[in-house]
């Protein structure tokens, strides 16, 4: 889990190591109880700012994202495959006031 207080900066990097087998997936990822701004796209900044509450990670691909949640309470960070969230890809965001 994530945990964090109300208003506090937290940066993360959701790295897709899902090259292996047949099929190489993206995994889209959602942020419930706000949104988040992407920071990089494999190291490189976005050609403009930008605000998601999802983002795809490509295959073998990683993104940087840094949010700041305002409510507190315990928020999920998920793919948003429901198969692949069922079965674990997913993580609390605990925030305190």
């Amino acid at each position: 889990p994530i945990e964090t207080k109300v208003g506090e900066l937290v940066k993360v990097r959701l790295v897709n190591n899902d090259t292996m087998g047949m099929h190489a997936m993206d995994h889209p990822i959602h942020l419930h109880g706000g949104y988040f701004q992407v920071i990089s796209l494999n190291g490189k900044a976005p050609e403009r700012e930008t605000f998601k509450d999802t983002i795809n990670v490509p295959a073998g691909e990683f993104v940087e994202i840094a949010f700041a949640i305002e409510e507190p309470g315990i928020w999920m960070l998920h793919c948003h495959i429901l198969d692949h969230e069922d079965g674990g890809m997913m993580m609390t965001v605990l925030v305190e006031k």
